[in-house]
């Protein structure tokens, strides 16, 4: 219920959502979390495992979301 509230609130401000999600979450509940934001959803998926947890991963991630066109609006949701 809280996630359909936030998803409601972020389509009437047309934020754009970025899931950072680990490989094992990904792998359980991408598809679901696409079809949530199927227009302006965004997904970056770091392989499981706290090696995976470090400053070469967020510097992918900005990486990413530079080569998709996230701005300052986004909304960015980690999970993993």
């Amino acid at each position: 219920a809280a996630l359909a509230a936030a998803r409601a609130g972020f389509a009437q401000r047309r934020m754009r959502v970025v899931w950072a999600l680990d490989s094992e979450v990904a792998r359980l509940w991408g598809p679901e979390l696409a079809a949530l934001e199927p227009e302006t959803a965004a997904a970056f998926v770091v392989p499981s495992g706290e090696r995976h947890k470090a400053l070469q991963t967020l510097e992918r991630f900005w990486g990413y979301c530079y080569e998709n066109a996230v701005d300052r609006g986004a909304v960015v949701i980690a999970l993993g």
